[in-house]
């Protein structure tokens, strides 16, 4: 394994926007990524760098001299200009770095990499060393932008930005600072609208204390049986992430339930703790082709039995008893439903039983938060897509996985996995809560 530590001065580029792009069109978002790579490549050579790697939508290289990536930093930015078709930002650094087997690694790297994230749509932004190496060379022009406190970075780097024609100018810092304030002072406001919206909305709709009239939590149901896997364990969960998708129902997480798998209170003072109207409890018992259900609704203030119901199905049908389990919970708290409703309610991610196997699996090891059992629940995810290749949530278990990254990676690797994963989700499936929620995660 060779390894060389030298100063290098470190490029990063990354297109503007285009995780918005992978969500919208993904065969647009891939010929921007090959346009990307025709621009770069060459302009790189040309200025005796060294193209590192892709990561995602960015691309980071290398230079011998800091003249060297400002000019070329220039020239991309001046023909992604021309082209007119997207924007990059760019961030260089000078700093001590490590090469090893066509790698780079080191603070340099960071640095050069927080730069660009901080960077104005067409901009190049470069560090005060980057910046104090070409100051006395007339051909370039730089304007301080301000002092930031990077990620992972102890003290305050001071940014510049480069000057030159075809490249945009970012704020200076009055008006960086002008901006923060106007948006600090924005976002105070918008606090007191919300705060103020719930409170007339609180005042007008219930007393202070009272549930939501249509508010429901599920309780853990009893396993029957030695028989078990991860549809058992998983039915529960997929019946209540189907309610949460009607607007008239207040639907509480299983994690706020789950402690009451034996519970020895009553079930109106459950739901007086976890601030519903409504439980619905019951038993699965599984075989190894059928699976059967009995589930039920109780009035938490009465503690009596508003609607029971016993299901035999056959385990192919899993995603049919979902549904109906679903639909009639909500049919029993009187929940009107909207067609767009009563759409995403039956809606299925994949008709593969076992596909859905492998996912539950998938998620019962990642919900467990260990580096050993990650990697089980990535094992597990990749068998339902090579089962269905179109699973979207596969795709957003796999994401989860790398932002929380337990795999050894560094967070400048792990992060663009996780991305493209989730891209590949919404491309699926541009609606898909779970995804944009991991998207949201990465953010």
């Amino acid at each position: 394994m060779s390894q060389t530590r030298q100063l290098a001065a470190i490029m990063f580029t990354d297109i503007v926007g285009y995780t918005a792009l992978m969500g919208k069109d993904e065969q647009k978002a891939f010929e921007l990524l090959d346009k990307n790579r025709q621009i770069q490549k060459p302009i790189i050579e040309q200025y005796n760098g060294k193209w590192i790697k892709e990561l995602g939508d960015g691309v980071m290289a290398s230079f011998n001299t800091v003249s060297d990536a400002v000019n070329a930093a220039i020239k991309i930015q001046q023909t992604c200009s021309t082209s007119k078709e997207f924007q990059l930002r760019i961030g260089i650094h000078l700093g001590e770095v490590v090469f090893e087997n066509d790698d780079v690694f080191g603070d340099g790297v960071n640095i050069a990499s927080r730069i660009q994230a901080v960077a104005n749509p067409g901009s190049i932004y470069i560090s005060e060393a980057v910046h104090n190496s070409i100051s006395n060379k007339k051909e370039f022009q730089t304007k301080f932008v301000k002092g930031e406190k990077l990620k992972n970075v102890k003290e305050l780097v001071k940014i510049y930005q480069v000057i030159a024609e075809g490249v945009v100018a970012g704020h200076s810092a009055p008006i960086a600072e002008k901006i923060k304030k106007n948006r600090t002072i924005g976002f105070i406001s918008l606090i007191a609208i919300i705060l103020l919206a719930a409170i007339y909305f609180y005042t007008n709709s219930k007393k202070a204390g009272e549930p939501n009239e249509k508010s429901i939590a599920i309780l853990p149901f009893k396993i029957i049986g030695d028989y078990k896997d991860n549809i058992s364990e998983g039915l529960v969960e997929d019946i209540l992430v189907r309610l949460s998708k009607i607007k008239e129902l207040k639907v509480i997480s299983n994690k706020s339930s789950v402690r009451y798998t034996d519970p020895k209170k009553s079930l109106k003072e459950i739901g007086e703790e976890i601030g519903v109207t409504s439980l619905v409890m019951g038993s699965i018992e599984q075989f190894e082709n059928r699976i059967i259900v009995r589930a039920q609704l109780i009035d938490c203030k009465t503690q009596n039995t508003v609607w029971a119901e016993k299901y035999d199905s056959a385990i192919v049908k899993i995603f049919d008893l979902q549904t109906e389990v679903a639909l009639q919970i909500a049919n029993a708290l009187q929940a009107k439903l909207t067609p767009d409703e009563k759409k995403r309610l039956s809606k299925r991610y994949t008709d593969n039983v076992e596909a859905y196997k492998f996912y539950r699996k998938g998620r019962s090891f990642w919900d467990k938060r260990s580096k050993e059992n990650f990697d089980s629940a990535e094992a597990n995810y990749k068998l339902a897509i090579q089962l269905d290749p179109d699973y979207a949530l596969a795709y957003v278990g796999l994401a989860d996985c790398y932002t929380i990254n337990e795999q050894g990676l560094s967070q400048l690797d792990a992060i663009p996995i996780a991305r493209n994963y989730v891209n590949r989700a919404l491309s699926l499936d541009s609606t898909l809560s779970e995804a944009l929620t991991t998207l949201g995660f990465i953010y």
